[in-house]
């Protein structure tokens, strides 16, 4: 199950840093963008 988890996570910084290059981690994303990640790494599932 951790591995499962931490895969995850890899997945969804992967394609945070993919989506909004130049944006630093710590900034909120409005909902649209959470959507649009969550969507995104669930597709490299």
């Amino acid at each position: 199950m951790l591995d499962e988890m931490t895969s995850r996570a890899h997945i969804l910084v992967r394609t945070y840093s993919h989506m909004f290059p130049d944006r630093p981690r710590y900034d909120e994303l409005s909902e649209d963008e959470h959507k649009a990640l969550i969507y995104a790494a669930s597709q490299q599932l």
